[in-house]
Protein backbone atom coordinates (compact mmCIF):
# COMPACT_ATOMS: atom_id res chain seq x y z
CA UNK A 1 0.00 0.00 0.00
CA UNK A 2 1.36 3.42 -0.97
CA UNK A 3 1.39 6.06 1.76
CA UNK A 4 0.05 9.52 0.95
CA UNK A 5 2.80 11.58 2.55
CA UNK A 6 1.01 14.89 2.05
CA UNK A 7 -2.04 13.55 3.89
CA UNK A 8 0.15 12.35 6.75
CA UNK A 9 1.81 15.77 6.98
CA UNK A 10 -1.59 17.48 7.18
CA UNK A 11 -2.81 15.06 9.83
CA UNK A 12 0.31 15.27 12.02
CA UNK A 13 2.11 18.55 11.26
CA UNK A 14 4.11 18.46 14.51
CA UNK A 15 5.84 15.28 13.36
CA UNK A 16 7.19 16.85 10.17
CA UNK A 17 10.25 18.64 11.71
CA UNK A 18 11.20 15.52 13.68
CA UNK A 19 10.94 13.25 10.64
CA UNK A 20 12.95 15.67 8.49
CA UNK A 21 15.66 15.96 11.15
CA UNK A 22 15.83 12.16 11.44
CA UNK A 23 16.11 11.79 7.67
CA UNK A 24 18.89 14.38 7.49
CA UNK A 25 20.80 12.42 10.11
CA UNK A 26 20.15 9.12 8.30
CA UNK A 27 21.33 10.55 4.97
CA UNK A 28 24.50 11.93 6.57
CA UNK A 29 25.19 8.55 8.19
CA UNK A 30 24.64 6.70 4.91
CA UNK A 31 26.90 9.17 3.11
CA UNK A 32 29.97 8.04 5.06
CA UNK A 33 32.63 6.62 2.72
CA UNK A 34 32.56 3.23 4.45
CA UNK A 35 28.79 2.89 4.03
CA UNK A 36 28.89 4.04 0.40
CA UNK A 37 31.74 1.62 -0.38
CA UNK A 38 29.70 -1.25 1.07
CA UNK A 39 26.30 -0.39 -0.44
CA UNK A 40 27.12 1.61 -3.58
CA UNK A 41 30.62 0.52 -4.67
CA UNK A 42 29.97 1.84 -8.19
CA UNK A 43 30.22 5.44 -6.93
CA UNK A 44 33.54 7.26 -6.98
CA UNK A 45 34.97 7.52 -3.45
CA UNK A 46 34.07 10.89 -1.89
CA UNK A 47 32.56 12.10 -5.18
CA UNK A 48 29.41 13.40 -3.44
CA UNK A 49 28.76 15.07 -0.09
CA UNK A 50 25.38 13.39 0.27
CA UNK A 51 24.19 10.03 -1.06
CA UNK A 52 20.42 9.52 -0.99
CA UNK A 53 19.46 5.85 -1.08
CA UNK A 54 15.74 6.65 -1.30
CA UNK A 55 13.42 9.26 -2.76
CA UNK A 56 13.44 11.41 0.36
CA UNK A 57 15.29 14.70 0.57
CA UNK A 58 14.27 15.77 -2.91
CA UNK A 59 11.78 18.60 -2.41
CA UNK A 60 12.00 22.31 -3.33
CA UNK A 61 11.58 23.36 0.32
CA UNK A 62 14.63 21.37 1.33
CA UNK A 63 16.68 22.64 -1.61
CA UNK A 64 15.88 26.27 -0.85
CA UNK A 65 16.81 25.64 2.79
CA UNK A 66 20.18 24.23 1.69
CA UNK A 67 20.74 27.19 -0.63
CA UNK A 68 20.17 29.53 2.32
CA UNK A 69 23.22 27.98 4.00
CA UNK A 70 25.45 29.41 1.28
CA UNK A 71 23.84 32.74 0.39
CA UNK A 72 21.49 35.26 2.01
CA UNK A 73 18.16 34.91 0.20
CA UNK A 74 16.69 38.02 1.82
CA UNK A 75 17.11 40.86 -0.66
CA UNK A 76 18.53 38.56 -3.34
CA UNK A 77 17.85 38.72 -7.06
CA UNK A 78 16.92 35.17 -8.08
CA UNK A 79 16.85 33.61 -11.54
CA UNK A 80 14.84 30.37 -11.81
CA UNK A 81 15.66 28.62 -15.09
CA UNK A 82 13.27 25.96 -16.31
CA UNK A 83 10.57 27.00 -13.86
CA UNK A 84 7.85 24.85 -15.51
CA UNK A 85 4.75 25.27 -13.30
CA UNK A 86 6.65 27.50 -10.89
CA UNK A 87 6.22 25.36 -7.81
CA UNK A 88 9.31 26.76 -6.07
CA UNK A 89 8.88 30.46 -6.88
CA UNK A 90 6.87 31.37 -3.79
CA UNK A 91 9.54 29.74 -1.62
CA UNK A 92 12.10 32.34 -2.69
CA UNK A 93 9.67 35.18 -2.02
CA UNK A 94 8.73 33.73 1.37
CA UNK A 95 12.39 33.97 2.36
CA UNK A 96 12.55 37.63 1.35
CA UNK A 97 14.00 37.54 -2.17
CA UNK A 98 13.84 41.01 -3.71
CA UNK A 99 12.88 39.68 -7.14
CA UNK A 100 12.46 36.38 -8.99
CA UNK A 101 13.01 36.21 -12.73
CA UNK A 102 11.84 32.97 -14.32
CA UNK A 103 12.68 31.53 -17.72
CA UNK A 104 11.38 28.42 -19.45
CA UNK A 105 11.78 27.03 -22.96
CA UNK A 106 8.04 26.24 -23.08
CA UNK A 107 5.86 29.24 -22.10
CA UNK A 108 2.99 28.46 -19.72
CA UNK A 109 1.27 31.86 -19.34
CA UNK A 110 -2.03 30.47 -18.03
CA UNK A 111 -0.28 28.37 -15.41
CA UNK A 112 2.00 31.22 -14.40
CA UNK A 113 -0.93 33.66 -14.02
CA UNK A 114 -2.77 31.13 -11.86
CA UNK A 115 0.05 31.23 -9.29
CA UNK A 116 -1.12 34.66 -8.17
CA UNK A 117 2.41 35.91 -7.47
CA UNK A 118 3.01 39.68 -7.20
CA UNK A 119 3.86 41.13 -10.63
CA UNK A 120 6.21 43.66 -9.06
CA UNK A 121 8.43 40.84 -7.73
CA UNK A 122 8.15 38.09 -10.36
CA UNK A 123 8.86 38.24 -14.08
CA UNK A 124 8.16 35.35 -16.49
CA UNK A 125 10.13 34.93 -19.70
CA UNK A 126 10.42 32.32 -22.47
CA UNK A 127 13.94 31.46 -23.57
CA UNK A 128 16.79 28.99 -23.94
CA UNK A 129 18.95 28.09 -20.94
CA UNK A 130 21.96 27.85 -23.25
CA UNK A 131 21.59 31.50 -24.32
CA UNK A 132 20.33 33.49 -21.35
CA UNK A 133 19.20 37.03 -22.24
CA UNK A 134 20.93 38.67 -19.27
CA UNK A 135 24.16 40.57 -18.69
CA UNK A 136 27.09 39.06 -16.84
CA UNK A 137 27.01 39.22 -13.02
CA UNK A 138 23.27 39.93 -12.72
CA UNK A 139 21.82 37.52 -10.15
CA UNK A 140 22.65 36.56 -6.57
CA UNK A 141 21.11 33.10 -7.04
CA UNK A 142 20.61 31.06 -10.20
CA UNK A 143 18.49 27.97 -9.70
CA UNK A 144 17.26 25.20 -11.97
CA UNK A 145 15.09 22.20 -11.11
CA UNK A 146 14.42 19.21 -13.37
CA UNK A 147 16.03 21.00 -16.31
CA UNK A 148 19.50 19.78 -17.20
CA UNK A 149 18.39 16.25 -18.10
CA UNK A 150 16.39 17.87 -20.93
CA UNK A 151 19.08 20.19 -22.34
CA UNK A 152 21.14 19.04 -25.29
CA UNK A 153 24.71 20.25 -24.59
CA UNK A 154 24.03 20.94 -20.89
CA UNK A 155 27.58 22.28 -20.54
CA UNK A 156 26.42 25.41 -22.37
CA UNK A 157 23.58 25.93 -19.88
CA UNK A 158 25.85 25.34 -16.87
CA UNK A 159 28.31 27.91 -18.22
CA UNK A 160 25.47 30.40 -18.72
CA UNK A 161 24.26 29.90 -15.15
CA UNK A 162 27.68 30.87 -13.85
CA UNK A 163 28.08 33.73 -16.30
CA UNK A 164 24.94 35.56 -15.14
CA UNK A 165 25.58 34.91 -11.43
CA UNK A 166 27.25 37.71 -9.50
CA UNK A 167 30.71 37.15 -8.06
CA UNK A 168 30.06 35.38 -4.76
CA UNK A 169 26.62 34.31 -5.97
CA UNK A 170 25.34 30.74 -5.83
CA UNK A 171 24.29 28.46 -8.68
CA UNK A 172 21.98 25.63 -7.62
CA UNK A 173 20.90 22.81 -9.96
CA UNK A 174 18.99 19.61 -9.28
CA UNK A 175 17.91 17.31 -12.08
CA UNK A 176 16.61 13.84 -12.87
CA UNK A 177 15.64 11.22 -13.60
CA UNK A 178 18.72 10.82 -15.76
CA UNK A 179 18.07 9.08 -19.06
CA UNK A 180 19.77 5.77 -18.33
CA UNK A 181 18.02 4.98 -15.06
CA UNK A 182 14.63 3.38 -14.43
CA UNK A 183 11.95 5.52 -16.08
CA UNK A 184 14.64 7.81 -17.45
CA UNK A 185 12.58 8.65 -20.53
CA UNK A 186 10.00 10.23 -18.16
CA UNK A 187 7.32 7.56 -18.42
CA UNK A 188 5.77 5.12 -15.91
CA UNK A 189 8.10 2.15 -16.38
CA UNK A 190 11.55 0.77 -15.85
CA UNK A 191 14.07 0.16 -18.65
CA UNK A 192 11.89 -0.36 -21.72
CA UNK A 193 13.54 2.71 -23.29
CA UNK A 194 16.92 0.95 -23.14
CA UNK A 195 15.84 -2.64 -23.79
CA UNK A 196 13.99 -1.63 -26.96
CA UNK A 197 15.22 0.33 -29.95
CA UNK A 198 14.25 4.04 -30.05
CA UNK A 199 11.55 3.67 -32.73
CA UNK A 200 10.23 0.47 -31.17
CA UNK A 201 9.99 2.14 -27.76
CA UNK A 202 8.07 5.16 -29.09
CA UNK A 203 5.68 2.86 -30.99
CA UNK A 204 5.17 0.82 -27.80
CA UNK A 205 4.37 3.96 -25.80
CA UNK A 206 1.84 5.16 -28.37
CA UNK A 207 0.19 1.74 -28.61
CA UNK A 208 -0.40 1.34 -24.90
CA UNK A 209 -2.22 4.70 -24.63
CA UNK A 210 -1.25 5.40 -21.05
CA UNK A 211 -1.97 9.05 -20.10
CA UNK A 212 1.17 8.99 -17.97
CA UNK A 213 3.28 8.59 -21.11
CA UNK A 214 2.36 12.00 -22.52
CA UNK A 215 5.24 13.86 -20.88
CA UNK A 216 7.86 11.39 -22.06
CA UNK A 217 6.47 11.28 -25.58
CA UNK A 218 6.54 15.07 -25.75
CA UNK A 219 10.20 15.17 -24.75
CA UNK A 220 11.09 12.33 -27.11
CA UNK A 221 9.33 14.00 -30.06
CA UNK A 222 11.15 17.27 -29.32
CA UNK A 223 14.53 15.57 -28.82
CA UNK A 224 14.74 17.00 -25.31
CA UNK A 225 16.90 14.46 -23.48
CA UNK A 226 20.57 15.24 -22.95
CA UNK A 227 21.53 11.55 -22.52
CA UNK A 228 24.53 12.63 -20.43
CA UNK A 229 25.84 10.24 -17.82
CA UNK A 230 26.30 11.17 -14.17
CA UNK A 231 30.07 11.25 -14.68
CA UNK A 232 29.71 13.80 -17.49
CA UNK A 233 27.64 16.12 -15.27
CA UNK A 234 30.07 15.65 -12.39
CA UNK A 235 33.03 16.50 -14.62
CA UNK A 236 31.31 19.65 -15.87
CA UNK A 237 30.34 21.01 -12.46
CA UNK A 238 33.82 20.36 -11.10
CA UNK A 239 35.03 23.13 -13.39
CA UNK A 240 33.43 25.50 -10.88
CA UNK A 241 33.65 26.01 -7.11
CA UNK A 242 31.30 23.29 -5.88
CA UNK A 243 30.00 23.93 -2.37
CA UNK A 244 27.89 20.81 -2.05
CA UNK A 245 26.90 17.86 -4.21
CA UNK A 246 24.32 15.12 -3.84
CA UNK A 247 23.45 11.95 -5.72
CA UNK A 248 20.08 10.19 -5.67
CA UNK A 249 19.98 6.42 -6.19
CA UNK A 250 16.83 4.87 -7.61
CA UNK A 251 14.94 2.41 -5.38
CA UNK A 252 12.99 1.34 -8.48
CA UNK A 253 16.25 0.49 -10.25
CA UNK A 254 17.46 -1.62 -7.33
CA UNK A 255 14.14 -3.49 -7.23
CA UNK A 256 14.33 -4.12 -10.98
CA UNK A 257 17.88 -5.47 -10.60
CA UNK A 258 16.70 -7.93 -7.94
CA UNK A 259 13.54 -9.06 -9.76
CA UNK A 260 14.80 -9.25 -13.34
CA UNK A 261 18.36 -10.59 -13.31
CA UNK A 262 18.21 -11.63 -16.98
CA UNK A 263 17.19 -8.18 -18.21
CA UNK A 264 19.72 -6.61 -15.83
CA UNK A 265 22.49 -8.67 -17.41
CA UNK A 266 21.38 -7.47 -20.85
CA UNK A 267 21.51 -3.87 -19.67
CA UNK A 268 24.89 -4.31 -18.00
CA UNK A 269 26.33 -5.58 -21.27
CA UNK A 270 25.86 -2.05 -22.66
CA UNK A 271 25.56 0.37 -19.73
CA UNK A 272 27.60 1.02 -16.58
CA UNK A 273 25.86 -0.03 -13.38
CA UNK A 274 26.17 3.44 -11.86
CA UNK A 275 24.32 4.97 -14.83
CA UNK A 276 21.50 2.45 -14.45
CA UNK A 277 21.18 3.14 -10.71
CA UNK A 278 21.76 6.91 -10.39
CA UNK A 279 18.45 8.70 -10.80
CA UNK A 280 19.42 12.31 -10.09
CA UNK A 281 22.08 14.81 -9.07
CA UNK A 282 22.23 18.13 -7.24
CA UNK A 283 24.98 20.74 -7.12
CA UNK A 284 25.50 24.03 -5.32
CA UNK A 285 28.44 26.10 -6.56
CA UNK A 286 29.77 29.60 -5.94
CA UNK A 287 30.95 31.99 -8.60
Amino acid sequence: MRIDRDAVKRAAPLLVPAVRAWHRWLTAWRSRPSYVAAHAPFLQPDAFDRVHFDNRGNHPTQHVRTTARFVDIAGARVLAVGCREGRELALWLDRGARSVTTLDYIPRPDVWRSLGLPARSVRFLAGDARRLPFADDTFDIVSSEALLEHVVHPDLAIAEFHRVAKPGGVVYSIFGPLYFTAGGAHYPGDYDHLLQGPDEFVAWLRARRNPGDAEGLGYLDAGMFSEWTADQYLHEFRKYHVLRSAVFLSPEARRFRARHPGDWSRLRATYAERDLLISGLAFWSRK
